[in-house]
């Protein structure tokens, strides 16, 4: 068999194109070319992989690809939806602990004086004001403690339920999300088992073609060089005929 390494013809829209692997895609009529993104390939069909090294070769390839390769960022997002708006979370204190961590600095010590009841110095123990201050600051201690022992007593009365029915809905989501891709998956597996079929009928069509094809072009060649044989022959023998 004879087989052209490095072109390839093909029929897109019902006109002959030649592809090589220097030149561009062409077409006989103007408006037939294939686009540049389409892809030809029949991965169950191929069977250039079984060849030994080609599987590496190619890898090789695309892994030099992958490191030249530079992607347009503003293209590659637009695809993507648009983020959510998030204006409403950027507080004053969010920002600047956004700016904080962006500049690498490290957090503030937590200030612990709000949990402390300290008296008055010793300067102003015979104040009545700093004793008043004292005294509000262990009134609003002790409310602050005491909104907390009625937060735990509520949430141990109330909280068990409330994470049962949490817990309800979370694993009602959880198997929605599961059935949602199990359907996925078998829509999937259909489209790969249908194409593995498709392609495996198809491959085996264009392997008999060519086959024939390589035979035609064998027989081509045969008659070719028969004729040029002949042609020797009949001029050889003009030549002897030819009187001296």
């Amino acid at each position: 068999q004879f087989l052209m390494e490095n072109a390839m013809m093909e029929v897109v829209e019902g006109d002959a194109v030649m592809e090589t692997d220097d030149d561009a895609t062409t077409s006989v009529e103007a408006g037939a070319v294939r686009p540049p993104d389409g892809i030809d390939a029949l991965p169950y069909a191929d069977k250039d992989f079984d060849v030994p090294g080609s599987r590496d070769a190619a890898i090789a390839l695309v892994e030099a690809e992958m490191r030249q390769f530079t992607p347009d960022m503003s293209e590659y997002a637009a695809r993507l939806p648009p983020l959510p708006k998030i204006g409403s979370y950027e507080s004053s204190f969010m920002l600047a602990e956004m700016e904080r961590v962006a500049g690498g600095e490290a957090m503030a010590p937590m200030d612990m004086r709000k949990s402390e009841l300290p008296p008055p110095p010793k300067s102003k123990r015979n104040d009545a004001a700093a004793w008043q201050a004292a005294l509000d600051n262990a009134c609003a201690q002790f409310e602050h403690q005491k909104t907390r022992l009625d937060n735990l007593e509520l949430l141990s009365k109330h909280g068990p339920q409330i994470w049962t029915l949490r817990t309800k809905q979370a694993k009602g989501q959880e198997e929605a999300l599961r059935n949602d891709l199990s359907k996925i998956t078998t829509a999937i597996q259909d489209v790969n088992w249908k194409r593995q079929s498709e392609q495996t009928t198809v491959g085996a069509a264009l392997h008999e073609l060519e086959v024939q094809w390589g035979q035609l072009v064998s027989k081509n060649f045969e008659i070719e060089r028969a004729a040029q044989q002949l042609e020797a022959e009949i001029a050889t023998l003009k030549e002897a005929q030819t009187p001296a």
